[in-house]
């Protein structure tokens, strides 16, 4: 099967996950809200970085023990239709069943969205 590009995808509703991870690379991100193929933002400003990178050192040192902390890029396969990246992810230990080579498939123990995000 041939790898749709972005422009083929976005005139399709609504995307499915399959579509969006069978989809040509072409160097962007994408998440999947509602069945629309939604561009993010371009690479994070240093602050953002190093923010999340504060938390996630903050979130193993007293988490560590409970849960599997794990920083974007990540997807997070909320449904079909409704796929996410959110920059930090908590999964119980508990609840290890729902990471696969995919990403996360289901509601994680918390997601985190660091602040200072470009806005294109």
């Amino acid at each position: 099967m041939k790898k749709k590009t972005y422009e083929e995808l976005v005139k399709e509703s609504p995307v499915t996950y399959e579509m969006y991870a069978n989809m040509e690379d072409d160097g962007n991100r994408y998440e999947i809200s509602d069945g629309v193929l939604e561009l993010m933002s371009p690479s994070p400003l240093f602050i953002h970085q190093f923010i999340c990178h504060k938390m996630q050192v903050m979130l193993d040192g007293s988490c560590q023990n409970e849960f599997i902390i794990l920083a974007a890029p990540l997807n997070v396969i909320l449904s079909d239709t409704e796929v996410r990246q959110p920059d930090l992810v908590m999964v119980h230990l508990s609840r290890t069943h729902i990471i696969s080579k995919r990403g996360i498939k289901g509601a994680p123990g918390l997601v985190a969205i660091c602040p200072f995000r470009r806005i294109s």
